[in-house]
């Protein structure tokens, strides 16, 4: 069985991702769950290009080491990384056309080299709590100034997606109240 795991940064996705760990799926994640790579706008095109680049290739990297699994889950799909994350950084300036254009490439062709999930499950709180959660983490300034992009383009790409995918609010759950919510959705 393959889970997607989706939705805004803080959401919820990397700890229900450790609790279905503890059930026997491989994880496929970032390089870093608990530091964002991207921290300051003060960042340049091109160096914001090589770190989108880099984690389209390390799930790519990641998924190869476990593809014989019978149990993964990603959390965040390779779609969520172009269709969201290199979508804001291009519309608010810090990512160019012509990376654009290349990261959309290598996007189709991770994405032709990755199987479809059995089941996308979609975190989403309010941006009150995610905002909350972000900074009680101590995320940049970066992710929490634009964080209102983030839930336009993951509200225009969740209406978007078919298949299996059930929505799971998570503005009321703590992190200890997770699994209930989670096998819920797993068998939705």
């Amino acid at each position: 069985m393959l889970v997607q795991l989706s939705g805004p940064t803080g959401s919820g996705k990397s700890v229900a991702a450790d609790i279905l760990s503890e059930f026997g799926f491989k994880v496929v994640r970032e390089e870093s769950r608990n530091s964002s790579p991207i921290r300051t706008s003060e960042i340049g095109s091109s160096t914001l290009f090589s770190i989108q680049k880099s984690i389209m290739q390390y799930r790519l990297s990641q998924f190869k080491r476990i593809e014989r699994s019978t149990r993964i889950v990603f959390d965040r799909g390779v779609d969520e990384d172009f269709y969201i994350f290199c979508q804001l950084f291009h519309k608010i300036g810090l990512l160019d056309s012509e990376h654009l254009v290349e990261l959309s490439k290598l996007h189709a062709s991770v994405k032709s080299r990755l199987p479809k999930p059995d089941k996308i499950i979609f975190f989403g709180a309010t941006p009150s709590i995610l905002k909350e959660r972000l900074r009680a983490r101590g995320e940049g300034g970066l992710i929490v100034n634009t964080l209102h992009l983030q839930i336009d383009l993951y509200e225009s790409w969740r209406r978007s997606i078919s298949g299996n995918v059930t929505d799971v609010d998570t503005s009321n759950l703590k992190s200890g109240c997770y699994w209930p919510a989670i096998r819920e959705a797993m068998y939705a």
